[in-house]
């Protein structure tokens, strides 16, 4: 994405939130290292004009040091990629299918696994209906959104079409009680 996509994404109410300079593993990383990939990013970020409050540990790996790193470099909050009920296959998973609101640990938020190219629509909306029910938020991680993403290398994907329609179905919900809202938004109250 360019810049103006991300400025465009803000412009209509989508939080843009950070991920590192360069997509390590943070966990492997010296803490000066990691409080680096991490800060850095987030002033690039917030120099564009973007808020910048929401943080996604590359590859969802994280321990307490990040957590403090994550927070000293003032997000409000950050994700895994895991530890919510799976999409593609809920009925043989035992995890929550739904993140609290707010979440337990705005530092460790819980996201369902696993997002790929091969996810549909579909069902995206079924784990969301789902969701409903049980009362609770599904905070959904796009790691990238592109027609042509070869596969699931390096990080899961969703073309822009599916994308936009996923977006068409939860606007038309709006009415029926389907609210979506950002994780600054979920994390503030």
């Amino acid at each position: 994405m360019t810049w103006e996509d991300l400025e465009a994404l803000a412009a209509d109410g989508h939080e843009i939130g950070g991920h590192t300079l360069d997509h390590p593993d943070l966990t492997s990383l010296e803490q000066d290292e990691a409080r680096r990939q991490v800060c850095e990013d987030r002033d690039v970020l917030v120099a564009r004009g973007l808020s910048a409050r929401s943080f996604a540990y590359p590859g969802g790996a994280y321990d307490a040091a990040l957590t403090a790193i994550v927070r000293e470099c003032g997000y409000e909050s950050a994700r895994a990629a895991w530890g919510l009920r799976n999409l593609d296959q809920p009925h043989r998973d035992r995890r929550p299918l739904t993140e609290s609101m707010p979440p337990r640990d705005a530092y460790a938020i819980l996201t369902p696994c696993c997002l790929r190219s091969t996810t549909t629509v579909a069902t995206l909306r079924r784990y969301v209906e789902t969701a409903e029910r049980k009362q609770g938020w599904v905070p959904l991680v796009f790691h990238r959104v592109c027609d042509d993403c070869g596969g699931d290398t390096p990080a899961p994907s969703m073309s822009a079409t599916a994308f936009s329609a996923l977006l068409e179905w939860l606007a038309s919900r709006a009415n029926t009680g389907t609210v979506v809202e950002t994780v600054a938004g979920v994390v503030a109250g």
